[in-house]
């Protein structure tokens, strides 16, 4: 009697390892996402931003992708485009550029609480924003205009102004700055401006786009796995029921 239960326990083992199996299958799609089986990879790359003899400048502009800026806090930086490009040229002069805000009181500072950036390049020099009340054109309603003005500043202290600490990003960003690049099982977030590492550099950081036509592929594969490990599911519960009960009538 023992020789027939334990002939009978094979094929039930052999069952329960397939409903393992099977289990594992259809939780495919949620291990991908958790990147059990690998996944796709987020790629990271950085070029130095070097100090020039009047302004600031990628090491190697061929290096960084259309329209990355040195940093989101210098206008017309790197790849960069804006508008003070062209409306705030005239300003190198001393001149200064209505924004279009006011102000009631002059005790107050006129500066705005998020400027779209704290430095222009122009020309290959650095200038720092400055907000100023014009109180030599009072308006009717007692208001003064605020205006822009741009002074003159240092390649060192802008760029170490506008950097982001090493400490303050992520390992991976933090890899990319040193190494020129790095990757990742997960998106990270990436400053829009430049990284200061140990030694007084910057590293501009930026994702590199990675091909997807596979991804596609990998998820319709994923969706038939999952699929066809519900089949097998449902098989193989029926199988191992059936020999519980042939299993529990021979021990009788």
């Amino acid at each position: 009697m023992s020789q027939v239960v334990s002939a009978l326990r094979r094929p039930l083992v052999r069952d329960v390892l397939l409903l393992l199996l099977a289990v594992v299958l259809i939780l495919s799609p949620v291990l991908a996402t958790m990147n059990v089986f690998g996944g796709p990879e987020y790629r990271y790359e950085s070029v130095e931003v070097i100090e020039t003899d009047s302004g600031i400048a990628f090491a190697d502009e061929s290096d960084v992708p259309p329209g990355v800026p040195i940093s989101d806090e210098i206008a017309c930086s790197g790849t960069l485009v804006q508008r003070a490009c062209a409306l705030e040229a005239p300003l190198t002069d001393g001149g200064s550029q209505p924004l279009g805000v006011t102000t009631t009181d002059l005790e107050v500072d006129p500066g705005i609480s998020d400027p779209p950036y704290r430095f222009v390049l122009l020309n290959g020099t650095l200038y720092r924003t400055t907000y100023e009340t014009n109180e030599s054109a009072q308006r009717a309603d007692g208001s003064y205009p605020v205006e822009v003005t741009l002074s003159p500043s240092s390649s060192g202290v802008s760029l170490h102004a506008v950097s982001v600490p090493e400490g303050d990003v992520s390992g991976t960003i933090a890899e990319a700055a040193r190494n020129g690049v790095a990757t990742s099982k997960s998106a990270k977030d990436v400053p829009s401006t430049p990284v200061a590492l140990q030694g007084n550099t910057y590293h501009r950081v930026f994702p590199v786009e990675e091909p997807s036509e596979g991804l596609t592929q990998v998820g319709q594969a994923l969706f038939f796995v999952a699929a066809f490990g519900v089949i097998l599911l449902i098989s193989v519960s029926r199988k191992i029921r059936v020999n519980v009960d042939v299993d529990y009538q021979a021990e009788r």
